[in-house]
């Protein structure tokens, strides 16, 4: 055996390919750059409150129960990654007694944001919430709650960006991968001059296209 053999840089052997990760996931490319914008950081738009990040609950294994109860927990296998909405292949189930704030229930207009992933590709995948949803989210989420709603769709094109998936390839770290807020504070939002101009814009792409 040989025993000087050693792994200098461990996450070569998590290799991915990045053209995975650093392409628009968004179905009609990005158009939210071809408009006339400003750039300003997540993390300022935190501060004027226009957007607050909510996280996910975190709870005990002993709480989960394997049937159904009104404690419906949402888990990152629920945002589709084509589709940027939300999909129930399966659900996860609490106790009726947990207690759980319901600031963790996604509302209509919210954005539901994958915060911990082992896949590169799955890190920081989005949907877009369509209506109010009577479950809460897990502890590998987080909402972005825009205060004045007219920004949900502003965030949403952002982090389906080409810009943004080059900033999530940029936080690989070995075979975890995390993103929290205060990375995602850094991250640089185009938000155009013409916000109810870009919502049409919006408007017509998607009902063009019947889904995101």
């Amino acid at each position: 055996i040989n025993k000087d053999f050693t792994f200098n840089n461990p996450s070569q052997f998590f290799m991915i390919d990045n053209k995975d990760i650093v392409c628009s996931y968004s179905k009609y490319g990005d158009f939210i750059d071809e408009v006339k914008s400003e750039d300003i950081s997540f993390g300022e738009l935190i501060d004027k409150d226009i957007l607050q990040v909510i996280t996910g609950l975190v709870y005990s294994k002993t709480d989960e129960v394997p049937y159904t109860t009104s404690k419906a927990i949402l888990t990152a296998t629920n945002i589709s990654l084509e589709k940027h909405a939300l999909v129930y292949p399966k659900q996860r189930y609490l106790k009726d007694s947990v207690s759980i704030s319901e600031d963790l229930k996604p509302k209509k207009g919210d954005i539901i944001i994958s915060i911990a992933s082992g896949s590169m590709k799955h890190l920081g995948k989005v949907a877009y919430v369509e209506e109010n949803i009577d479950k809460y989210i897990g502890g590998f989420l987080s909402i972005i709650r825009s205060n004045d709603i007219e920004y949900s769709k502003i965030i949403l094109y952002n982090l389906l960006s080409k810009r943004f998936r080059t900033f999530i390839s940029r936080l690989k770290d070995q075979n975890i991968n995390n993103l929290s807020t205060g990375q995602l504070r850094k991250f640089k939002i185009k938000i155009p001059k013409d916000i109810d101009e870009f919502n049409n814009l919006c408007i017509e792409k998607e009902t063009n296209n019947n889904v995101i």
